[in-house]
Formats: structure tokens, sequence, C-alpha cells
């Protein structure tokens, strides 16, 4: 029997009521009135600003995956860019993040590389993406303990709890899958073996899977020596993530909620969650997160909370999209074929 997500238009159908039950989570508490006199209220200036932010931001973006590409082929930034908008705009406006496929395939089709070892930077990618977040929320609750002004409310100190704890069990997952990277670069028939032993607890089509991945990725990775790179890459994503959690700081700021800047460190860490679920355009998964942050750990009002939520996604989402979109037309490519082009390379993986 088939899943739901195998059935044609299943993926659409599952991100749709992934985001349908997020989005009620999201709303059931607010009031709809209070919502628009807020929007109405808001700081247009600030609001602008987070708006004027995003460009920087994407070519931040666009210059850590030009230091990742470096060891495979050195590529001008206006190719990354545009592949790289291209698989933004595709992520939100399909579901099952196809935008992460799409990315590596249009840039081996344009700067003829491999596609095998562009797709191992994207994965890297989101492994320091990762490490930076984390090392912001550490960084919080090192600040937190010496300065009780970021310790948050009473309330919720058993929620901050839970996410200290996940925030450093993820923290030694991601440095330890650094490590196996590091591992099989090193000892990579030995490596290879072991992972082929605790890959057989899987079932059986999900070990060849997992096989060819993991070959595939470790071939890709074979490329990477300099650790003046990989040092160069973690500055950027510090700058990155730092650049988006001020992002979203201006934008709770224009809204009158006065919280320091550290606050949306761990409102970050739990933002990477929400947007992890394969929804369109983030729908559902970010709304839910940021709810959970500003109400559940800095007891904003649930409607104030709702308002801010709407407009910051739409000013992070929306200027992602017109770029995608116009590089798309520029370069003769259709959604359709572009779409087609991931879902192809995700069945083949």
């Amino acid at each position: 029997m088939k899943s739901l997500r195998n059935l044609p238009g299943g993926r659409w159908l599952l991100g749709i009521l992934m985001a349908g039950a997020l989005l009620y989570f999201f709303v059931r508490s607010a009031d709809w009135g209070a919502v628009l006199d807020s929007v109405k209220a808001a700081n247009p200036w600030l609001l602008a600003a987070v708006l004027c932010m995003q460009p920087p931001l994407f070519l931040l973006r666009a210059i850590r995956w030009q230091c990742f590409m470096a060891p495979i082929k050195k590529i001008r930034i206006q190719p990354l860019f545009s592949s790289m908008m291209i698989g933004f705009m595709i992520s939100f406006l399909f579901p099952g993040r196809l935008g992460e496929i799409v990315r590596p395939v249009l840039l081996g089709i344009r700067e003829k590389v491999s596609k095998t070892s562009t797709f191992a930077t994207i994965v890297l990618e989101r492994i320091f993406d990762m490490l930076a977040v984390l090392i912001l929320l550490q960084a919080y609750f090192l600040l937190a303990s010496v300065m009780p002004g970021l310790a948050g409310q009473e309330g919720s100190q058993s929620t901050l709890l839970v996410i200290r704890r996940g925030g450093f069990i993820a923290l030694l997952v991601t440095l330890g899958a650094i490590a196996v990277m590091v591992g099989f670069k090193l000892k990579r028939e030995a490596a290879s073996r072991l992972f082929v032993r605790i890959a057989g607890i899987l079932p059986t089509s999900l070990q060849r899977k997992a096989i060819h991945l993991l070959e595939s990725f470790v071939t890709g990775l074979n490329v990477y020596h300099d650790l003046r790179t990989f040092m160069l890459i973690g500055f950027y994503s510090l700058a990155i993530w730092t650049g988006i959690c001020f992002t979203i700081w201006v934008c709770i700021r224009a809204f009158g909620i006065g919280l320091p800047f550290l606050l949306v460190f761990p409102i970050q860490a739990i933002l990477m969650i929400g947007v992890a679920i394969p929804t369109p355009g983030m729908v559902g998964g970010f709304h839910a997160a940021m709810k959970i942050g500003l109400v559940t750990l800095w007891g904003v009002d649930p409607s104030l909370a709702v308002s801010t939520t709407l407009v910051l996604h739409a000013l992070l989402v929306l200027p992602a999209v017109v770029h995608g979109l116009y590089y798309a037309w520029r370069e003769g490519f259709s959604l359709a074929e572009i779409r087609t082009i991931g879902e192809r390379e995700q069945n083949e993986i």
C-alpha cells in the first residue's frame, strides 16, 4: 500500500494538512480585531528596514556557498546567487524542500560541475547552519546565567530548560556528525564498513538508499582539505544567523515588543525546528514556532504575536520569491520545468 506522500499529489496534500493543523494552533487564541490594530500601529520604517536587510543576507549566503564550492570549482557570485534564489523560491512555493535539490542541479547544469559534489555542499550548509544556531543558543544560556534580566519569566523556565537540554544534545549530535565526516575522510573504507553494518537494521530498500547517499556525499566531501576554508565558512554562518536574529528582533520592535536582542536566540532555535516541517512556504511550522517563542517563552500577548509573525513571514518570504521568479524568468525556466527537475532528482535519491 502506498503512503500518502507517494500518491499523485500526495506531497501537496500532506503539506497542506500539516500546515492547516499548525495554523489552527497558531490562530486559535487570537483576537482578529486586535491583530489588525497591531498591524496598523506597527512602525513602517522598521518594517522597511527588515525588508531592506534581506538582499544583503541573500548575498552573504551566496558568498558562503562560493566558499563551499571553491575546492570543486571557482565560480562567480552571480550564477551561485541565481541558482540559490531559484532554489529558495521553489522551496517556498512547493512542499518537500524541493529547492534544496534544485539548487545544486541548476548550478551543475550551468557550470558543468559534479552534481554529487555540489549536493554535498548543500548538506554541509545545513550542518553549519545548525551549528551556528546552536552556538548562538548556548551563548544565550551562558549570558542568561550571569544576567538575570535575560532569564525570562517564571512560567517559561520549564520550557527554557527543555530547550537548553535539547539544544545541548543537538549541539553534541552536530559535532558528532562533523567528527563522522572527518572520520570518513581519514578512514573511508573502515568507516564505510561500519556504516553498512549499522544500516543493516533498515529495510532493504532504505539500506540501498542510505548507502548510496552516504557514498555520494563522501565522494563530494573528498575535495575539502583546507581548514582555513572551513573556518571562514563558520564565520559566515555565524554572521548569517546573527543577521537573521537581528532581522527578527527589528520586526518584533516594530510592533512595540521590547525584548532584548539576545532573547531572539532561543526563538531562532525553535524556528529552525518549525521551518524544517515540509510545508509550502514554511506556512504553519514557522507560525507555530514563532508563537511558542513569543507567547510561551516571553509572555507576549497572543494576538500581538500573531500580527508580528504574519508580517515577519511575509517580509522574509516575498523577497526570496520575487528574486527567484526574476532569475527563473531571466534564465528561461518556467516553474513547471524547475519543479519537474527537482521531483525527478528527488525520486532518484
